[in-house]
């Protein structure tokens, strides 16, 4: 009858959030020591000296998210994100239109950094990681392919990350996609990184900052 239909639904309902609750806890568990875990391993191979090279293409991918900010930011101000190129060295260069020049320098070592705080809290807080490394993947891919076209480098950097992830996101365990996402935000979070040499860059870069006919260039900036 009706009453026996409902409370059968309503025990399906109840026992489904009991469910998710026990699979988020455990989840927040084992994520936290994915997290530490990524921590040791990026720790390990940049305290040594014949292992910095698997570190070289997180670089670039951090100049890329950092060029990526300072478009974002052009776009947010009511300006144009043009084009962004990212160099062999760590270099890069964000090229807009318009948009608030206040906002649009810091914007690169602001935006990455921002960028791997939401990335860590939704990795070790949300337990779909492999939905969120699918969706990182296709933004990534359209920045890209959108504004790192004319950058051979850039456009490699974002269709190699951008692949990575939705491949993981297909095929890989969700602890293991949680341990990739975490080493990703351990580039980000770095201090030191953000602190000592973005600041640096971004002040000099604010000294000299120069604009063509209503077209602003903005970041010159190595890593």
């Amino acid at each position: 009858n009706a009453f026996q239909n409902t409370l059968k639904t309503t025990l399906a309902i109840v026992h489904r959030k009991i469910m998710f609750w026990a699979d988020w806890q455990l989840y927040r568990r084992q994520a936290v020591w994915m997290s530490m875990l990524a921590m040791i391993l990026v720790a390990v191979v940049w305290n040594m000296p014949t292992l910095q090279f698997l570190l070289y293409p997180f670089r670039l991918f951090v100049t890329f998210v950092h060029e990526a900010g300072h478009g974002l930011a052009a776009i947010a101000t009511g300006g144009e994100f043009l084009a962004f190129e990212v160099a062999a060295n760590g270099a890069g260069i964000a090229t807009t239109r318009g948009g608030t020049r206040a906002v649009i320098i810091p914007a690169g070592y602001l935006g990455a950094s921002m960028f791997g705080a939401l990335l860590f809290y939704l990795t070790n807080t949300i337990p779909f990681p492999r939905l969120i490394a699918l969706a990182l993947g296709g933004a990534i891919a359209l920045l890209a392919i959108l504004y790192g076209r004319t950058s051979f480098l850039a456009w490699q950097v974002g269709l190699a990350f951008s692949s990575a992830l939705i491949v993981i996101s297909w095929f890989g365990r969700r602890l293991w996609t949680v341990l990739l996402l975490n080493v990703l935000t351990q580039r980000f979070l770095d201090l030191k990184m953000f602190v000592l040499q973005h600041i640096r860059f971004d002040m000099f870069e604010n000294m000299f900052h120069y604009q063509l006919p209503k077209l602003q260039r903005v970041d010159v900036h190595y890593l």
